[in-house]
């Protein structure tokens, strides 16, 4: 019987643990460089920022990291539910009813079941402090309002039943935008399973944005007053989420910012400088999308 070489067998074993040792070290090299989850790297995910000519067309893109990583678009999703929106509303001074289903935690977080708003109001709500519940108000409104052979039917008025239409009309959008590369799941822009943008694709979104001037109307603005009929009548004043910036860069004419619990601040500026019109998408993990977005912009 033949004896085995155990000292063959020892210098494969060697060798082996040689391989896997520099293939665990050269995947965290990788880790440490380039993946956007790494803790020692600031996470800035994409950049996208492009010039706007007069008649609202994506001009030569100037900055273009990573515009094509996907990312999660957090509110910034609000953009497209509101675009989408005025794509068929009629009135948009036409009274919506919030509904208890309607309301979320989070920014913006001052209405109340049985609360009658306006569409512009809330429309003001989502662009400029950011609510999740004026969103689903919308979307769940929207749903009821759009022709049914064409986006589905809805069961009852309930927010999963209509909103589903509504999200259904943000993507149908969205690919007429060229936006290939982004799935709404949802108006809010929570994190959810299956919902996903890039920096171009938000670049895409945020020019398309110009041509609406009720929305452009709302990013023009640091503060507002909403005005709540029903149950509880009252006037609330709303402070956009980029109110800072406006005031530290003059230039800076709209946008809309997006946080995340799990540490994404995103944001997408307008900005004027003379004839000169921009958009820039920043889609971000960690650091301060604040001073990121002024280094791009004033720079």
């Amino acid at each position: 019987m033949t004896q085995p070489d155990h000292n063959s067998e020892k210098r494969w074993h060697r060798a082996i643990t040689v391989i896997l040792t520099y293939k665990v070290k050269l995947e965290n090299l990788w880790l440490r460089r380039f993946c956007k989850n790494s803790p020692r790297k600031l996470k800035v995910q994409s950049v996208a920022a492009a010039c706007v000519d007069a008649s609202n067309k994506l001009g030569k893109v100037h900055i273009h990291r990573f515009s094509g990583r996907r990312c999660k678009p957090a509110s910034l999703a609000k953009i497209m539910t509101v675009i989408t929106a005025l794509d068929y509303i009629e009135d948009i001074d036409e009274k919506i009813t919030v509904e208890a289903e309607d309301i979320l935690p989070g920014n913006g977080n001052n209405l109340k079941a049985g609360d009658n708003i306006s569409w512009r109001d809330a429309f003001h709500n989502m662009l400029m402090a950011s609510s999740n519940s004026s969103a689903n108000t919308v979307i769940r409104n929207l749903g009821l309002y759009l022709p049914s052979p064409e986006f589905g039917q809805q069961v009852n008025t309930g927010l999963a039943d209509a909103a589903r239409n509504g999200v259904t009309a943000m993507n149908v959008k969205a690919q007429s935008l060229g936006m290939t590369r982004t799935r709404f799941t949802n108006a809010s822009g929570l994190d959810s399973f299956g919902m996903y943008t890039t920096a171009h694709d938000m670049l895409l979104m945020g020019v398309a944005a110009l041509a609406y001037p009720d929305l452009t109307d709302a990013w023009s603005k640091t503060t507002h007053i909403m005005s709540i009929e029903g149950a509880s009548p009252r006037d609330v004043q709303i402070t956009s989420t980029l109110k800072q910036l406006y005031e530290e860069e003059p230039n800076v004419c709209g946008g809309k910012t997006g946080t995340l619990p799990d540490g994404t601040q995103n944001i997408l500026i307008y900005c004027k400088h003379g004839d000169i019109r921009t958009i820039t998408a920043l889609m971000q993990k960690g650091g301060d999308r604040h001073k990121e977005i002024l280094k791009i912009i004033s720079g």
